[in-house]
């Protein structure tokens, strides 16, 4: 395993180079939507294995998940509901704003496997489901 990854380690940087370049790309095209991707915080240097994008509302989420979740171009939920709302856990606690941000996160691949017609898939669907799930009065 030591040696496995040893070698691992000497891909990194370029693995890095790679999804950080891939990841500026991938956020602006997004953001051209109007899609608010989180980022690192100043200063920080992320990963970037996945990108979590909030969408309008939950409805634009859950059917950007129902039209690309069994295509396996690495759309996900990386949070089901907020902590607090998980059976068993025994937690009690008022949080509206973990409640809206579960319901409305979607997790984008970031994986250089991930093809551009993939990703302009990706792009597309949520363009056009924010088109059509947008409030009459924000779509004028």
């Amino acid at each position: 395993r030591q040696s496995v990854a040893a070698r691992a380690a000497t891909r990194w940087p370029a693995h890095d180079t790679v999804t950080r370049q891939q990841a500026r790309q991938h956020v602006a095209a997004l953001r051209a939507i109007g899609v608010e991707v989180l980022d690192d915080a100043p200063g920080a240097h992320g990963t970037w294995p996945v990108l979590l994008a909030r969408l309008p509302n939950a409805q634009a989420r859950d059917a950007v998940l129902r039209a690309l979740w069994g295509e396996g171009i690495g759309i996900g939920v990386p949070f089901v509901r907020a902590l607090p709302d998980y059976p068993g856990l025994g937690i009690s606690a008022d949080v509206p704003v973990a409640r809206d941000f579960a319901a409305r996160v979607l997790q984008v691949s970031n994986s250089p496997w991930l093809d551009p017609d993939a990703f302009l898939r990706i792009v597309t669907c949520i363009e056009e489901t924010i088109r059509t799930t947008a409030p009459a009065t924000a779509r004028g």
